[in-house]
């Protein structure tokens, strides 16, 4: 159920463990099979984080993957946001691709770099 997203009654039916319809909707919304179920996809989530094979690469493949999903049914709009998010993600738009030429610089750094552009300055001949 945490892994595939099925319902108790699927899950159940997979695994040949008879229950009836109304058993299954009494056992789903007591408390300590709702404790289980949210550790096992707490545990699940965890699976996947750790994957060694996880990269941003990854991520884009997904993103393009849904994008072609949903240009099949024909949610062009959708797919665009898609192709968007994608593209930002790769670097190619948003923040990620400004370059902060200040970036490490603290106040100090910057305060004494003001004073000697300004002391150079006074020193040049003016033209």
């Amino acid at each position: 159920m945490a892994r595939e997203g099925v319902t108790l009654r699927e899950a159940a039916t997979r695994l040949k463990v008879p229950i009836g319809t109304e058993d299954a909707a009494n056992l789903f919304r007591t408390k300590g099979f709702q404790r289980l179920l949210r550790a096992e996809r707490n545990r699940y989530y965890l699976e996947v984080g750790q994957d060694i094979e996880w990269r941003r690469k990854t991520a884009i493949g997904m993103l393009l993957n849904c994008a072609n999903q949903l240009m099949t049914n024909g949610e062009f709009d959708k797919a665009a946001e898609v192709i968007l998010k994608a593209s930002r993600v790769e670097g190619w738009l948003g923040a990620e691709t400004a370059v902060n030429v200040f970036a490490g610089l603290s106040q100090k750094d910057l305060d004494t770099l003001r004073t000697k552009i300004k002391e150079k300055s006074t020193l040049a001949p003016a033209n």
